[in-house]
């Protein structure tokens, strides 16, 4: 709350009234107050109260989203393993951010590779990163390693869509053909 006093001539059409808002850097919804008028003096009509609307100057962040460092999973029998990706905004928001992503199939395949997943992302106000873990099903099968991807949708509440990095691809590596495995490419 605020107080202050307005002082009006009787000759008086209008009065500007100052409000100094704070800056900052994050991004926020638009905002709204109102100004309430006590003991009038000079006025014939009570006024209503003043709505008063803050636009944020600040720019949404970016999301894009990046292999978690190694987005390589060792299968090595059966059982679930997890492959991470990681998800970032390029700067903390003033407001919640989400965005749905999916997966899709590079050799690997949803139901027999890995559990496809069709969800959505949350980043609570101030997060920058969310690790998404796509579920890995294990064999002992001798085979080549297997790609899958995480896209990102292009549409997210509350940011824009990094169009370059909206899509991140991981490995599926077997256990059987690990010793040719150096930074993610199957040297057999």
């Amino acid at each position: 709350y605020a107080f202050g006093t307005l002082t009006n001539k009787p000759t008086d059409i209008s009065k500007r009234i100052t409000i100094k808002t704070i800056n900052d850097s994050l991004n926020k919804p638009t905002r709204q107050f109102l100004i309430y008028f006590a003991n009038l003096d000079n006025f014939s009509l009570a006024p209503l109260p003043v709505v008063v609307t803050v636009n944020d100057n600040d720019p949404p962040p970016s999301v894009f989203i990046e292999d978690a460092p190694p987005a390589l999973v060792l299968e090595g029998g059966p059982g679930l393993k997890n492959m991470a990706f990681t998800v970032r905004l390029s700067a903390p928001s003033g407001q919640g951010v989400s965005i749905d992503y999916s997966t899709s199939d590079g050799t690997a395949t949803a139901g027999i590779d890995y559990m496809g997943t069709n969800t959505t992302v949350f980043f609570d106000l101030g997060d920058t990163n969310r690790t998404i873990l796509i579920p890995i099903f294990g064999d002992s099968l001798n085979e080549t390693n297997e790609t899958l991807f995480v896209n990102l949708s292009l549409v997210a509440d509350n940011a824009i869509v990094d169009t370059n990095r909206f899509r991140a691809q991981g490995i599926c590596a077997h256990a059987l053909r690990r010793r040719g495995l150096r930074r993610g490419r199957d040297l057999d």
